[in-house]
């Protein structure tokens, strides 16, 4: 197989999963609602550093800028690698050895773009999930309940039985005001 062939493959590829990823942002930034996005930008989980939302922001611009990494990758196989087959026969390793690293390194970034759509695929249904979750849950629902010992604070019941969002680890979140 020509270089350029399983270059055009990798554009081909990475515009989609690129797509993809600008799509899940863009759906993350406007689905969940102005309300949802406020809590989900107070989640921080325990031991992390930022927020849900931020993080959940960074998988999608992270898998986007390893698909424009392919593209980029890719277009360099085209310039240099048009009329070259992946694998020339009759050449030891030894003496290609740029070749075979070149090309040890494009299907590296090609693997890697393709587990980074695995991760957006994976992280559009936990945001799904975590939707539904909180829709059953009513989180949105409320002023609060008439067991409440407090008045809301920035829109958050004080009560301890609010529900929560319960975390992959099984912690549940904490709020920072």
């Amino acid at each position: 197989m020509k270089i350029e062939v399983l270059a055009n493959y990798a554009i081909l590829f990475a515009t989609l999963s690129f797509g993809a990823s600008i799509a899940g942002a863009g759906i993350a930034l406007g689905v969940p609602g102005n309300a949802r996005v406020q809590r989900w930008s107070t989640i921080i989980p325990k031991g992390a550093q930022h927020s849900a939302f931020q993080n959940l922001l960074f998988i999608f611009a992270w898998s986007a800028m390893v698909q424009i990494g392919l593209v980029l990758v890719s277009f360099l196989a085209i310039a240099y690698g048009t009329g070259y087959s992946i694998s020339p026969r009759g050449v030891e390793p030894i003496d290609a050895l740029p070749h075979y690293s070149s090309a040890f390194f494009s299907f590296w970034i090609w693997w890697y773009a393709l587990f980074e759509l695995t991760a957006v695929v994976r992280t559009f249904m936990q945001v799904a999930g975590a939707i539904v979750k909180e829709n059953v849950m009513k989180v949105d629902a409320s002023p609060c309940s008439s067991t409440a010992q407090n008045d809301p604070v920035d829109g958050v019941c004080q009560s301890p039985e609010k529900p929560g969002l319960i975390l992959p680890d099984g912690s549940k979140y904490h709020e920072v005001h």
